[in-house]
């Protein structure tokens, strides 16, 4: 969520967090250093779970009104004590705090001007189809809530059916203490959710067409931020070995981090209550593993593993998943799987598209996606069973005139719906009032013979500018990249024309002069 706010601009990663609160964080052993976003996403704040931070998370859960986040980690704070804040130098020393996600989860509403749990459903959880959150009222039916145990006692969510008072917004104020919502790890969701989650980052932020997050933002998260080197952070017994932001960059080392030894996988483990849990990805078998358990009980199989640190019931799960999952796709793969499919191509016709593309030997079904770019409501999902399926026909009636259309083909190669081929490049083309063109067009340098130009001066260009050709233009258009029409001239007749861009926004374009036999294309760029 915080991610998604910083695609938008809100702030740059190394920005004094101060700025977006209202009033100065600072650690009091080291005043001059600011606390930044990239310290706090990547537990190198500095800030620690110290003795105060109990308290004041009970306060924040059962006080009316919810007291402000500053009387925990402002020196002379109600809730202040003298170790909420460690003695090294901030950016300089890893160690892993719930507090620093109660900041984040703050600085999301600051940033936002929505409270915490809002923002991320609206923004994160529905776009992805989880209908979950951070706030118990957002569950529709209360016994589909897990009480969760520790040593065979309810804990917390043990409502019995009887759904709880609903939360009084009266009694917060946004921006003041993001932990009422729980950033540090109270979000109730499924399974299914999980493996969504796990999904879109491995998708780069994309889901069913929307892009919930930008792939740059997924890069970062999952980028080394910290690297345990030995001396520089407290590694959790070996656990945390690599950190991004807000992610676990497990490196697969055995007696230590490995989910899967030697491989390296992004998420992060949870641990509250007596619940246990993980959400990995493992990016070169497109892999995503959630795991949910309930009812800790001290020893036993939770006591910690014998390959890694992890618990040894999480172990012993992680090697079924691995032998039995992880090691059969890599052997049962189709040859002619490992690829996608040529790209698929679309023909236009009179009455809508035709898509077409070459089957996979042994595929036993595929799939097409197609949206309007821009406008992922118009998202379409099409599965096309048997071994032949190598077209689909779209009617024109599916489309809107004036947007530019994109679409993709991918093929399963076995019942498995995992086992399939990687989608095809997007096909993208142009929905016009006057019929459909293909974006493949827009790019062609010359569709008349060489003997045939044309000349555009001032390029780049402000705002007139001159078109002269040496065959007659019937026509001349203008074209963003992504193939929409922004200007149209017709009935021209001439071998010069005056043109005025003005009306169009700066940027690269291109421009198409069409005439008796064919049309040329040339880049044009507007200042």
């Amino acid at each position: 969520a915080l991610m998604k706010l910083h695609d938008e601009g809100a702030f740059a990663l190394d920005d004094d967090i101060s700025d977006a609160l209202g009033y100065t964080v600072r650690n009091p052993y080291h005043q001059t250093v600011p606390i930044t976003y990239r310290m706090l996403l990547s537990h190198r704040s500095s800030l620690q779970d110290g003795t105060g931070y109990n308290g004041f998370l009970s306060a924040t859960l059962n006080q009316n009104p919810v007291p402000p986040i500053a009387g925990l980690v402002v020196p002379g704070g109600a809730y202040y004590t003298s170790n909420m804040w460690r003695f090294e130098t901030p950016g300089s020393y890893f160690a892993y705090s719930n507090c620093n996600f109660g900041l984040i989860g703050t600085l999301i509403e600051a940033l936002s001007g929505e409270r915490f749990d809002v923002y991320v459903r609206e923004n994160i959880l529905l776009p992805l189809g989880i209908d979950g959150g951070f706030n118990i009222d957002d569950i529709e039916n209360i016994a589909n809530v897990a009480v969760l145990y520790r040593n065979s006692v309810a804990q917390i969510d043990n409502y019995n059916g009887i759904t709880p008072t609903p939360f009084n917004p009266q009694t917060y104020t946004i921006g003041t203490n993001g932990l009422r919502f729980g950033p540090q790890g109270s979000l109730r969701c499924t399974m299914t959710d999980l493996l969504t989650f796990g999904q879109m980052l491995l998708n780069g932020g994309l889901h069913n067409g929307v892009q919930v997050v930008s792939q740059n933002a997924v890069n970062l998260m999952i980028s080394d931020q910290w690297t345990f080197n030995g001396s520089n952070g407290d590694n959790y017994s070996g656990l945390f070995r690599s950190w991004g932001l807000g992610i676990h960059r497990a490196t697969g080392s055995t007696l230590g981090d490995a989910v899967f030894a030697g491989l390296n996988m992004y998420g992060h483990p949870g641990e509250a209550y007596g619940l246990i849990s993980d959400l990995y990805i493992e990016p070169e078998s497109g892999l995503v593993l959630a795991f949910v358990t309930n009812g800790y009980s001290t020893g036993g199989n939770y006591a910690p593993g014998i390959l890694s640190t992890f618990y040894r019931v999480e172990e012993q799960v992680f090697r079924v998943v691995k032998e039995n999952y992880l090691n059969f796709c890599s052997s049962v793969v189709p040859e002619d799987c490992t690829s996608p499919p040529a790209n698929l191509q679309a023909s236009l016709q009179p009455g809508g598209v035709a898509l077409s593309w070459n089957p996979v030997s042994g595929a036993v079904g595929c799939r097409i996606q197609g949206n309007a770019v821009g406008f992922p409501q118009t998202f379409t999902e099409i599965d096309i069973p048997g071994p032949d399926g190598g077209a689909y026909f779209v009617p024109i009636a599916t489309f809107t005139p004036n947007l530019n259309y994109r679409w993709r083909v991918a093929c399963a190669c076995s019942l498995n719906p995992f086992i399939a081929t990687a989608y095809s490049g997007w096909n993208q083309f142009f929905v016009g009032g006057a019929g459909l063109i293909p974006v493949s067009e827009l790019s062609q340098t010359n569709a008349l013979s060489d003997e045939f130009s044309i000349t555009i001066f001032p390029n780049p260009a402000i705002g007139p500018l001159n078109v002269t050709a040496n065959f007659e233009m019937e026509t001349i258009e203008v074209f963003d990249l992504s193939g929409r029409l922004v200007m149209h001239r017709g009935f021209l007749a001439r071998r010069n024309m005056l043109t005025d861009v003005s009306g169009i926004l700066p940027g690269t374009y291109v421009m198409r002069v069409g005439g008796a036999d064919g049309s040329i294309s040339k880049q044009l760029v507007i200042q």
